[in-house]
């Protein structure tokens, strides 16, 4: 396993596998998986939840972090970074900030990224119909 992190409320486990581009989710204490997030075409490095528990962001050797919704399992949003060639994701306390972060040839970078909130999403969803 390359990464986890658990949730909040300390409900869930999220997993990534070495050499796998999906995330695990678990069921605690009882430990039984509930879902499988897929979308990622190279192995993800990186798990992190956001406060609120209702989000989760995966990261990957292919460039891109995503957001997924955690109540329907489906993916929110993806940001795609060109010269991050190993992205790491972490929110800010409040959830409304994603760092997004990796070690290249030029050594450390940072990136932050606005993480959008459900209710935007959503708003931009029905705004479309």
């Amino acid at each position: 396993m390359l990464a986890l992190a658990f949730s909040p409320d300390g409900r869930l486990l999220a997993t990534s596998g070495f050499s796998r581009d999906e995330a695990y989710l678990w069921e605690l204490p009882s430990g039984r998986p509930v879902g499988t997030l897929k979308g990622h075409v190279q192995t993800l490095v990186a798990v992190a939840f956001s406060p609120d528990g209702k989000t989760l962001a995966t990261a990957s050797h292919d460039r891109k972090v995503k957001l997924w919704n955690l109540a329907t399992q489906q993916e929110l949003a993806t940001f795609s970074f060109a010269d991050h060639p190993l992205p790491h994701a972490r929110f800010s306390p409040d959830g409304r900030t994603l760092a997004v972060g990796c070690f290249d040839e030029r050594g450390m970078r940072i990136r932050l990224v606005r993480a959008p909130t459900f209710d935007e999403i959503a708003e931009v969803e029905k705004n479309r119909n």
